[in-house]
């Protein structure tokens, strides 16, 4: 095993082990990492960390682009998995200087936030009402705090009954590198978890969501049950995820006048240029903003 391999497992090592990364992330910087040495062989150069310049490793994502056909998006992922990587070797001294501080990642997109307009929500909402069945109160309440709690998929199966406190109304969110939030829950998604703790009692396992065998449900599982009701609902399952409720959920609490920075920490945000892509309106919102600067318009008293 070269040298290169060795502090590759090392970094991911530390990945697992001191930033709790998850499989998911893990699987992918290890994807991003291996066609490294691959092309240091093509192009005749020892896989040795004194070889990785800043030259070398710009012709490494010209390779890698062309050769995989890679999107935008996928050669923007994996130069911020190099990013990390080389940033690791640097705090443990096997690299002077980071050779990856000159490169920047390709621009990314403007985009509008795909949502769903309230009356979708609605449907999608009522949809297990109309399936019935001994599942049909756990689904609502999945799909209720997608939708009122703005949750990533992964915090949604990580909760337990520990992190409901029905009587202060509020619900504790463990996101991405370990950070915590409190997100305030309203009376209906309350009514909804407190008809759902009596079909649990005694409480024998505290996974707040659990699939049909009585363990934690996993991400597959919720896919397939999102999707179910998605299609109910009248709506495309191709198009509508569960992140999808998370965006309907930013949208929602800006249209009802929230700001960015409100958003920002109630939905775990780490930094607001990730919430500056729900700061979108409606056309109407935007002529009502103009109004007001009309001459002439009435002033608020």
């Amino acid at each position: 095993m070269s040298h290169l391999q060795e502090v590759i497992r090392e970094f991911l090592r530390y990945m697992r082990t001191e930033k709790d990364a998850s499989l998911q992330t893990l699987a992918a910087y290890r994807s991003d990492l291996k066609p490294l040495e691959d092309f240091l062989l093509r192009e005749r150069i020892a896989p040795e960390l004194a070889n990785l310049t800043t030259p070398v490793l710009r012709r490494y994502f010209i390779w890698v682009h062309d050769e995989r056909r890679l999107s935008a998006a996928s050669l923007r992922r994996k130069i911020h998995c190099f990013r990390s990587f080389f940033r690791y070797l640097v705090e443990q001294e096997y690299i002077p200087q980071d050779p990856m501080r000159k490169i920047r990642p390709p621009k990314e997109p403007e985009r509008i936030p795909i949502y769903l307009k309230q009356a979708e929500l609605q449907r999608l909402l009522a949809a297990p009402e109309h399936l019935g069945g001994p599942y049909h109160l756990r689904d609502k309440l999945i799909l209720h705090l997608l939708a009122y709690c703005g949750l990533r998929r992964s915090e949604l199966l990580r909760l337990d009954w520990d992190d409901v406190d029905l009587g202060a109304g509020t619900l504790r969110v463990r996101g991405k590198g370990k950070r915590e939030r409190m997100i305030p829950i309203i009376p209906e998604l309350q009514r909804l978890l407190w008809e759902y703790l009596q079909t649990r009692l005694p409480l024998e396992n505290r996974a707040l969501i659990l699939g049909r065998e009585g363990k934690r449900m996993n991400k597959d599982a919720l896919t397939r049950l999102f999707k179910r009701y998605v299609r109910m609902a009248g709506l495309d399952a191709a198009v509508i995820t569960p992140h999808k409720l998370r965006h309907s959920f930013a949208t929602l609490l800006l249209e009802k006048g929230a700001d960015v920075f409100t958003i920002q920490e109630l939905l775990g945000h780490a930094d607001l240029a990730s919430t500056r892509i729900y700061a979108h309106c409606s056309s109407q919102r935007l002529r009502q903003a103009v109004e007001r600067i009309r001459p002439g318009y009435p002033e608020r008293g």
